[in-house]
């Protein structure tokens, strides 16, 4: 896997997150998915703010 697209998330900032957003495990998944998409199209990892704000999209779609 390139180096771009390896998980860079914290224990911390997992439970973090985990904690703040109630995603279903569909939701978890798009959100990794979009985060690995953009990882390739970008050559970046997603930060935690983006992180943030994909889970928040999700959350309001569910709506």
């Amino acid at each position: 896997m390139s180096p771009c697209c390896k998980p860079e998330l914290s224990e911390a900032d997992t439970s973090a997150l985990s904690q703040e957003y109630a995603l279903n495990g569909g939701q978890i998944e798009n959100v990794v998915r979009q985060a690995t998409i953009d990882a390739i199209l970008y050559s970046q990892s997603a930060s935690l703010d983006t992180l943030k704000r994909y889970c928040l999209q999700k959350l309001r779609s569910w709506d």
